[in-house]
């Protein structure tokens, strides 16, 4: 609340869910409101086929960028697509083929898309752990 009242031009109501109040610098209440982003919890889905047999540790190595690349790019109302994840892949010469990648939330993980549509209040959170990779020989 501190930071809309901060930059927001004077005169201006912040609307919203929530209402806080915040003391100006002459110790005056301001009703400040905002409505917070509602995250939403997804799984990625990750089918690859090498060149030879990979260890648990090259996993790992993916999922890490793959993490990284995520919350580097994904911000309030951005859409989840495939084809920001494969740039990440396509550098290590030890994947011949990027299968596919899919997307799923962690509430109906039954259902897969190449493109996970987030509303403008959302963001899009994945956790290490929710990342799956599996390789096809």
């Amino acid at each position: 609340a501190r930071t809309i009242f901060n930059n927001k031009p004077a005169g201006t109501r912040a609307y919203g869910t929530t209402e806080r109040i915040v003391q100006d610098s002459e110790n005056i209440n301001h009703q400040i409101c905002f409505t917070r982003v509602t995250e939403v919890n997804l799984r990625m889905d990750i089918i690859i086929s090498t060149t030879s047999p990979q260890s648990e540790t090259f996993k790992s190595v993916l999922v890490d960028a793959l993490k990284e690349k995520f919350d580097d790019i994904q911000g309030i109302g951005d859409n989840v697509r495939d084809y920001s994840y494969f740039a990440v892949l396509t550098p290590y010469s030890e994947i011949s083929d990027i299968v596919s990648i899919k997307f799923s939330n962690l509430t109906d993980p039954s259902t897969q898309v190449s493109q996970y549509t987030i509303q403008p209040k959302e963001i899009a959170r994945i956790t290490k752990e929710d990342i799956h990779i599996t390789i096809s020989n």
